[in-house]
């Protein structure tokens, strides 16, 4: 683990890059112990596996023959992709991710894969996004977070 903070530390010793560094650090150091970071990659895998299996039902709803274990393993790579593009939520990294794998492996045509990309993400993201939105009002009354 240090020496992993200590490579950070170099590559990102320039100015530009100096408060974002010290923030990557920083977070890095709360998993100090073996069993959380364990625990936070266990969580996270689910969390991955959930989404495939939402993705799966976004293309069974527009009828296209995929595979769950396909999207299962393809969505988390996306996801890694779609976190380079530095967009909230990987938003048009991941979608294109998944256009590009499903139209060349599946000969799926491109509107096809798109509808199921696009319902499986309003299941997901959107709903989570608007959910969140309908309790922000109720929850900073309560917690008096934004003040």
């Amino acid at each position: 683990m240090i020496t992993i903070l200590s490579t950070l530390t170099f590559f990102f010793n320039f100015p530009l890059f100096e408060d974002f560094s010290k923030r990557i650090v920083t977070s890095l150091r709360s998993y100090k112990t073996k069993k959380l970071l364990l625990i936070v990659f266990v969580l996270s895998m689910v969390i991955w596996l959930i989404e495939g299996i939402i993705v799966f039902f976004g293309f069974k709803a527009v009828n296209a023959n995929v595979s769950i274990w396909s999207t299962c393993m393809i969505f988390p790579l996306a996801c890694m992709l779609g976190i380079l593009s530095f967009l909230p939520g990987g938003l048009g990294s991941i979608e294109f991710v998944l256009l590009l794998f499903f139209t060349t492996t599946y000969g799926l045509p491109k509107y096809q894969v798109m509808a199921g990309i696009l319902i499986s993400r309003f299941m997901s993201l959107w709903m989570q996004i608007i959910t969140g939105t309908l309790l922000l009002p109720f929850l900073e009354s309560k917690y008096k977070v934004l003040e």
